[in-house]
């Protein structure tokens, strides 16, 4: 099991019984209601932004007018053959 620590938060009213409700449906603890609502917003980090620019450009491709680009890739871009 993955070491945890012991924290104290203050919460709203509403904060409370949100989680309250929330262990109760899941007929968990409402620290495991938070850390499951944390580890959602940490997974979100690592997700990919579709309107950012970079995830656009390689949706669209880049056309260099090399045929051979997917292929000799690591001589255009590092101006260095590689040999297997």
């Amino acid at each position: 099991m993955e070491e945890k620590f012991r924290t104290q938060i203050y919460l709203t009213k509403d904060q409370h019984n949100y989680l309250k409700e929330k262990a109760a449906k899941y007929k968990t603890s409402m620290a495991e209601v938070l850390r499951n609502i944390i580890d959602k917003e940490i997974e979100k980090e690592y997700e990919i932004d579709a309107d950012d620019p970079i995830f656009q450009l390689a949706k669209e491709g880049i056309h260099t007018g090399r045929k051979d680009g997917s292929v000799n890739h690591d001589k255009y871009i590092y101006r260095h053959e590689f040999n297997d």
